[in-house]
C-alpha cells in the first residue's frame, strides 16, 4: 500500500517536473522564434539554419559526452528517417518565412492546428478509427484556422498558408515518429534532423549564396535569396542565442516527455501562443483582433479536443512528442 502511494507520489511529482520543463522549454523557443524573425531583416534563412544546426550538433554532442551517455547514430528506419528529416527542413523553412511578413502569434496559431492533421493522416496511414466527435473536433479546428487566415479570396496573402503546411508536414513526422520511435532512440532522430539541416542548408549556399537571386522587393523572398553573410553587430549576438536557445529549449521539452506521462504535460505546449502574443506586443505592438482571436480559441479547442479523446482511448499519437 504504502509502495503504490509512494509510486503515485513520483509519478505526480515527475508531471509536475515535466509541466515545469515544457513551459520553460517552450519560453525558451519564443527566443529563438523571435531571433528568426527579427534576423528577417537582414540575414539569409538557410544560413541562420546552417548556423544553428552546427551549433546545435556541438551542444548534444558535448552535453552527451559530459553526462556519459551513448552517442547511437544508427537508424533501423533510413527512408522513413529521410523522409522525416525533409519534412521538418522543408516545413519549418516555410514557417520561418511566414516569420517574416506575418505576425509571430498569428504564425504560432495556425502551426497548433498539427493535432487536426495528426488525426487524418492516423485514419489514412495508421488505420486508427476516429469517432464522430474527433471528426469535429478537426472540423471545429478547421474553422478556427479559416478565421485566423481570413481569406478575401481575390486578395489571399499566401503566407497564412505557410504555418498551415508546416502543421501538415509536421503532423506527417508525428505518424512517422509513431512507427520508428520502438527502434531508434531520441538523440539519434535529433542529430539526423540536425545533420540533413546542415546538408541541405550548404547546398542551399552553395548554389544560391551569393545573393545573385536576391532581386526582388518581398520581404519573404529577401529572406531566402539574400546573400550569405554575418554582420558583427546585434545579428551575430542573434544567431547565437538561435544556437543555444534552440538546443537548450528542445532539450528541456524533449526532458519533459522522457520523465513525465505525455498526456499530462502536451497540453501546456500551448503556452508558446500566450507567449508569441505577449512578445508580439512588447517587441512588435502587435495585436489580434476579435475574429482571430475566436479562430485562436477554436484551433486550441479542437486540439485540446484531440488531446483529450486520444487519451481517453488510449492512441497516444498526438501527444506522444512535442509539438516542436
Amino acid at each position: 500500500m504504502i509502495g503504490g502511494r509512494g509510486l503515485r507520489m513520483k509519478k505526480l511529482s515527475n508531471n509536475l517536473k515535466g509541466i515545469i520543463y515544457i513551459l520553460s522549454g517552450m519560453f525558451i523557443i519564443a527566443f529563438q522564434d523571435i531571433s528568426f524573425k527579427i534576423l528577417s531583416t537582414n540575414t539569409n534563412l538557410f544560413l541562420i539554419f546552417f548556423f544553428r544546426s552546427v551549433m546545435a550538433v556541438i551542444i548534444i554532442l558535448l552535453f552527451l559526452k559530459f553526462t556519459n551517455r551513448p552517442i547511437v547514430f544508427k537508424t533501423h528506419f533510413p527512408l522513413l528517417t529521410l523522409a522525416r528529416c525533409l519534412l521538418l527542413f522543408i516545413g519549418f523553412s516555410c514557417f520561418f518565412i511566414s516569420l517574416s511578413v506575418l505576425s509571430y502569434s498569428i504564425a504560432i496559431t495556425l502551426f497548433f492546428a498539427s493535432p487536426l492533421f495528426v488525426t487524418i493522416l492516423s485514419k489514412l496511414i495508421l488505420k486508427e478509427n476516429i469517432g464522430v466527435r474527433r471528426w469535429g473536433a478537426v472540423l471545429v479546428g478547421f474553422v478556427g484556422i479559416y478565421l485566423v487566415m481570413n481569406p478575401e479570396f481575390n486578395n489571399l496573402n499566401v503566407y497564412t498558408l505557410f504555418p498551415v503546411f508546416t502543421a501538415m508536414a509536421y503532423a506527417t513526422t508525428v505518424v512517422i515518429q509513431h512507427k520508428t520511435s520502438d527502434k531508434d532512440s531520441l538523440f539519434s532522430q535529433t542529430f539526423y534532423i540536425l545533420i540533413v539541416a546542415i546538408l541541405l542548408s550548404s547546398v542551399v549556399g552553395i548554389v544560391l549564396g551569393n545573393g545573385q537571386f536576391d532581386i526582388y522587393e518581398s520581404e519573404a523572398l529577401q529572406f531566402m535569396f539574400r546573400k550569405w553573410e554575418i554582420s558583427f553587430d546585434t545579428s551575430l549576438a542573434l544567431l547565437i542565442v538561435i544556437g543555444f536557445s534552440y538546443s537548450i529549449g528542445i532539450s528541456f521539452i524533449f526532458h519533459a516527455y522522457r520523465i513525465a506521462s505525455p498526456a499530462s504535460i502536451a497540453p501546456f505546449e500551448y503556452i508558446l501562443i500566450l507567449y508569441a502574443m505577449l512578445l508580439g506586443w512588447i517587441i512588435w505592438r502587435d495585436t489580434i483582433d476579435l475574429q482571430s482571436m475566436i479562430g485562436l480559441t477554436l484551433i486550441v479547442g479542437g486540439g485540446l479536443y484531440t488531446f483529450a479523446r486520444e487519451i481517453k482511448r488510449k492512441r497516444l499519437v498526438s501527444v506522444q512528442k512535442p509539438l516542436r
